[in-house]
C-alpha cells in the first residue's frame, strides 16, 4: 500500500452486529475512545473510524486498542495509517493479482477455500471478501510469497483528503486567468463535437446547473449511491473541475475548454454528510478507471489524489493508457497536490501520467502546487472561475465560484487534450502527451515547478493539424 504511518489518534472498529448507536457510544468511552458518531461510520463498511481519547501518541493508542479487542461487542479492531492529509484504513476486501495458468488458479482456489468470495475482476486482478474472522494484511502477506500471485494488497479506503472545495469567493463574471493559454485561437482552429470524450473522475458533478444541461453524454457511480450527477451541495469539486472541461457558457460566461465534446463525469467518492469526510476506496478507482475506457473515453481528468501508491490502481490506469481508444491509448491527466511540497501525490505520479501543476495568469507557479521530477506541465490554477452547487444552508446563491488549485489546472490541461485529438484523432494517447509538452510556454529547461511549461492551446492544435495534414 505504500503506508508506513500509524496515526495514533484513530482506530478502526467493527462492532458487533446488530448493537444500537447507544451501545457502541458506551462502547467507545468505555474503551478510551472518543464519543461515537454516526459519521465515524465508513460507507458501505462495517467499519467506524473513531478518534481515540486525548492526545495522540503510542501509550493512549496501545491502551485504547487493547480495550477494544477484549470487549465482547467488538469483533475486530485495526490501526489507522497517515497519508499525506488522509487516513487510511483496511477493509475485508483484498485485492489479488494472478499469473495465468494452475499457480494462479490454486492461489485463488485456496482464498476461496478459506471463505473468499471475489466481487470484481479486471483481467488478472481480482477484488476478494474475506470473512469476518479473516485478518487482511495476513492473508496478504501470505498470498504474497505464494507462488502465482503477482501481488496482494488490502482495498484500503481514503477517508478525509482535501477533495472538498477551497471555498474561494463570489465569481467574476469574465475569465482572466485562461487568457494566456490560447484558448480563443484553439477554439477558432479546431471545433469539437460529441465524438472526443473526456472523462471526470471525482465526488460527481451537478447535471441541473444550467451550464451543464445537455453536457453530459454518461456517467457512472463507482460508489454504488447512483448519485454521479446529482452530489450534494458540499460536494461541489467535481461540478468545479465540470466547469472548465465542458461549461456552456450559459450561466454567467464560463465556457469549458472542450466545451462541446462528450463528456462523462464518473463517480470515485463522496462525502457522506455535511460535516463528515471524503471517503474513497481503492475498488471505487479502479471501477472508475476501467469504465472510462470501455465507455469511449478518449481523455481521463482526475483531480483527486493524496492517497497510497496502489497496484491495481496502476494497473487500471496501464490498461486505460494501453488499450483504451481501441488501442490507441487514453491520455491520462491528474493534479499533482496542493501542499506546496517536494513529491507529487498519487495517480499524479504514476508512469504515463500527466502530472499537472498550478500556475498564475502570468505563468508563475503557484505556491501551493506540489513540485518534482513528476510534474509534467502546468496550467493556470490560481482565482479560476468555474461552475458550483449553489448551498442555500450556507448562504451560497450564486452558480459561479472563483477558486485556485491544482484540482482546476487538471481539467485545463485535460480540455487541451481533448482539442487535440479532436485535431487528430489517430494519435496516439502518448504522442497527444508528447505533443502537449513539445508546444508548452517555456521560460527555461524543464523544471519541478511547471515541467516542460504552461500548455499553450494554440500551439498544440496547430501542431496536431499539422500532423494530420502531413498523412494526408
Amino acid at each position: 500500500m505504500g503506508v508506513t504511518k500509524p496515526h495514533f489518534g484513530f482506530l478502526a472498529v467493527r462492532f458487533r452486529g446488530g448493537i444500537r448507536a447507544a451501545d457502541k457510544r458506551r462502547v467507545v468511552q468505555h474503551c478510551h475512545l472518543e464519543t461515537y458518531q454516526a459519521r465515524h461510520e465508513l460507507p458501505g463498511e462495517a467499519f467506524a473510524v473513531v478518534p481515540v481519547a486525548g492526545e495522540p501518541e503510542p501509550a493512549r493508542h496501545a491502551r485504547a486498542h487493547a480495550a477494544l479487542r477484549r470487549h465482547r461487542h467488538v469483533v475486530r479492531v485495526d490501526t489507522v495509517h497517515a497519508h499525506a492529509k488522509g487516513l487510511v484504513a483496511v477493509t475485508d476486501r483484498i485485492w489479488v493479482g494472478v499469473v495465468d495458468g494452475p499457480r494462479g488458479r490454486a492461489a485463488l482456489a485456496a482464498v476461496r477455500g478459506r471463505g473468499g468470495v471475489v466481487v470484481q475482476r479486471h483481467g488478472s486482478d481480482h477484488l476478494i471478501r474475506l470473512p469476518a474472522g479473516v485478518d487482511p494484511r495476513r492473508e496478504c502477506a501470505a498470498l504474497a510469497r505464494r507462488a502465482g500471485v503477482e501481488y496482494a494488497e488490502p482495498d484500503h479506503v481514503l477517508v478525509g483528503h482535501g477533495f472538498k472545495s477551497g471555498r474561494g469567493r463570489p465569481a467574476l463574471r469574465v475569465q482572466p486567468s485562461l487568457d494566456g493559454i490560447g484558448l480563443a485561437q484553439a477554439w477558432r482552429r479546431q471545433p469539437i463535437d460529441g465524438r472526443t470524450v473526456v472523462a471526470l473522475l471525482d465526488c460527481g458533478v451537478d447535471g441541473r446547473h444550467p451550464d451543464l444541461r445537455g453536457a453530459i453524454t454518461g456517467s457512472f457511480d463507482a460508489t454504488g449511491r447512483g448519485g454521479a450527477t446529482r452530489p450534494a451541495p458540499w460536494d461541489s469539486h467535481g461540478t468545479e473541475c465540470a466547469g472548465l472541461v465542458a461549461g456552456r457558457g450559459r450561466a454567467g460566461g464560463v465556457r469549458g475548454v472542450a466545451a462541446g465534446g462528450g463528456f462523462l463525469p464518473i463517480r470515485i467518492g463522496y462525502t457522506p454528510t455535511r460535516l463528515g469526510d471524503y471517503v474513497t476506496k481503492v475498488s471505487w478507482f479502479v471501477a472508475g478507471i476501467e469504465w472510462a475506457w470501455r465507455h469511449g473515453a478518449d481523455v481521463l481528468s482526475m483531480s483527486f489524489g493524496g492517497g497510497p501508491r496502489a497496484t491495481p490502481i496502476l494497473k487500471a490506469l496501464a490498461r486505460a493508457r494501453t488499450e483504451g481508444r481501441q488501442g490507441k491509448g487514453c491520455v491520462l491527466v491528474a493534479a499533482v497536490g496542493n501542499s506546496g511540497v517536494d513529491g507529487v501525490e498519487f495517480p499524479a505520479s504514476a508512469p504515463g501520467v500527466i502530472g499537472v501543476a498550478a500556475t498564475d495568469r502570468t505563468g508563475k507557479p503557484a505556491a501551493f502546487s506540489n513540485r518534482g521530477a513528476a510534474v509534467d506541465l502546468a496550467a493556470p490554477g490560481v482565482n479560476v472561475t468555474t461552475l458550483t452547487i449553489p448551498d442555500p444552508t450556507e448562504d451560497e446563491p450564486s452558480l459561479l465560484y472563483t477558486d485556485s488549485g491544482t484540482s482546476l489546472s487538471t481539467p485545463v490541461v485535460a480540455g487541451v487534450a481533448a482539442l487535440v485529438i479532436a485535431a487528430d484523432p489517430s494519435l496516439r494517447g502518448d504522442q497527444v502527451a508528447r505533443l502537449l509538452a513539445d508546444t508548452a510556454t517555456r521560460r527555461g529547461p524543464r523544471s519541478k515547478r511547471i515541467g516542460a511549461g504552461v500548455v499553450d492551446a494554440a500551439a498544440a492544435v496547430a501542431a496536431a493539424q499539422e500532423c494530420r495534414n502531413r498523412r494526408g
